[in-house]
């Protein structure tokens, strides 16, 4: 099996209000210009709950005349398939959304398209990345419903794609390292000649992988006592993930980085 990950953001609603008036009228009439870019507290997000069985029919519509130029997850994802012969039988589509109505409303959308088209589809919500404050807590959660899934599929034997095209900068640069990490394929949808480009991926041999968790383990020491990693490893061996090498040294690389951005925000970090 061929899994493709990928991120679903807000082109779909951007490229809807941007390329047909008739979208553009019903949403400032509901006023919703600008829906693609709505920040997570902002009241219009309840004003798409209230109407969301219409705005999803007008999404599916748009799908259907414009096909793989409605939006960026669409176009790459397609290109992708065609590019590596992955056929619907043996293809599983993962997608993620951050949590928002708006972005909710794109990535259900997207997942049906897919499902008719044949394809086995997944769809998770993720906690937005938007602030210092919830940092620590949106990396967590990608790595407890998104990586863990990822490293259970790879121990399973099946084929990793990561589609980087769409997504925040934070995210798809997680994801790429637990990509690379775990042998996947990384791939972006080229804007100059509007190909697939596959990404050069180094082996990272497990004695390599060994000597980084080594360095982690060194400059982290309070890594096995912080909960929230513990329990993420918990939870992705329930998921049936072994917890390897692999695993921990995403955990470690993650907590790196959350460590040094509150020390370059000078929160006080305590030392073990």
């Amino acid at each position: 099996m061929k899994i493709h990950l990928s991120a679903v953001g807000t082109s779909l609603l951007r490229n809807a209000e941007d390329k047909d008036p008739k979208i553009k009228d019903k949403l400032i009439t509901l006023g919703l210009e600008r829906w693609y870019n709505l920040s997570l507290d902002d009241k219009k997000q309840m004003v798409i709950v209230q109407n969301r069985s219409e705005l999803k029919n007008i999404l599916r519509n748009f799908i259907r005349e414009n096909g793989d130029k409605a939006s960026a997850e669409l176009s790459s994802l397609l290109k992708a398939f065609k590019k590596f012969n992955h056929e619907p039988s043996d293809t599983k589509v993962f997608l993620y959304y951050t949590k928002s109505e708006n972005s909710r409303s794109a990535g259900e959308v997207i997942k049906e398209y897919f499902r008719d088209l044949g394809y086995d589809v997944e769809l998770a919500e993720v906690s937005k990345i938007n602030s210092e404050e919830n940092f620590y807590e949106g990396l967590t959660d990608l790595f407890d419903k998104v990586v863990t899934k990822l490293i259970k599929w790879r121990n399973e034997g099946h084929e990793i794609f990561i589609n980087v095209t769409p997504g925040f900068k934070g995210e798809s640069i997680f994801l790429s390292t637990a990509g690379l990490m775990l042998e996947a394929t990384l791939y972006y949808l080229h804007e100059s000649f509007n190909d697939i480009v596959v990404l050069p991926s180094p082996v990272c041999p497990y004695t390599f992988i060994s000597i980084i968790l080594c360095s982690i383990m060194i400059e982290c020491r309070d890594l096995a006592l912080n909960h929230r990693w513990v329990m993420g490893l918990l939870r992705a061996q329930r998921h049936g993930a072994h917890i390897s090498v692999i695993s921990l040294t995403l955990l470690g690389i993650a907590h790196i980085g959350v460590r040094d951005h509150y020390l370059s925000t000078k929160i006080c970090y305590k030392q073990i």
